[in-house]
């Protein structure tokens, strides 16, 4: 692209947070231009919803989300329940940062509490779901089919807004493209790792 053509979508990478304005900016001008293609949550979300008993240790919650490529997984009670979430974001900050022993630090003392959960509607649109995760300072939320929040059928993650966005990206815009692309790849699993 030369220096005269403007790519619709001027994206410079500046975290996933970004992803989430760029998401509302998008949105706006859609609005603007009268187009109501808008996606909703459920089309966007993921239904994959790991769960672990709350009895289990931070150690074996890292180990489920690393198992299934996952940042998050849902705890549950013994009655399959559900009891909270724990996300990546909380293994750092309250295991790691504190140099506790994971194996010795049982998951029910970090966990997200279901009464503070975030949850959206599965019928809510992305840009609200970019809104509510802007407004909250959190990359995940809860989807519900109601407004019972116990009723989690799926998580929708920044992660899935930029692939959200990638997908809705014009052909000619190679540059943001590469962006987003690089934003929501798994990262490497050591088999790809070794020459």
């Amino acid at each position: 692209m030369n220096h005269s053509e403007k790519s619709a979508y001027p994206i410079r990478y500046r975290g996933r947070k970004h992803i989430n304005h760029v998401l509302l900016l998008e949105v706006r001008m859609n609005k603007r231009n009268g187009s109501e293609d808008i996606a909703l949550v459920s089309s966007v979300m993921s239904m994959k919803l790991i769960k672990i008993n709350a009895d289990s240790n931070a150690l074996q919650v890292a180990k489920k989300m690393s198992d299934n490529k996952v940042s998050s997984v849902i705890l549950t009670n013994n009655q399959d329940e559900i009891e909270g979430i724990v996300t990546e974001r909380d293994l750092v900050r309250n295991i790691c940062a504190n140099d506790a022993l994971s194996s010795q630090t049982p998951i029910i003392s970090i966990l997200t509490r279901l009464l503070s959960i975030i949850t959206i509607n599965k019928d809510s649109t992305v840009e609200e779901a970019a809104y509510m995760m802007l407004k909250n300072g959190v990359r995940h939320l809860a989807v519900t089919e109601d407004e019972n929040t116990k009723n989690i059928i799926g998580i929708i993650t920044t992660t899935d807004l930029a692939k959200y966005l990638n997908q809705r990206l014009k052909p000619s815009d190679k540059q943001s493209s590469l962006l987003l692309q690089a934003i929501t790849a798994e990262e490497p699993t050591e088999e790809r790792d070794i020459p």
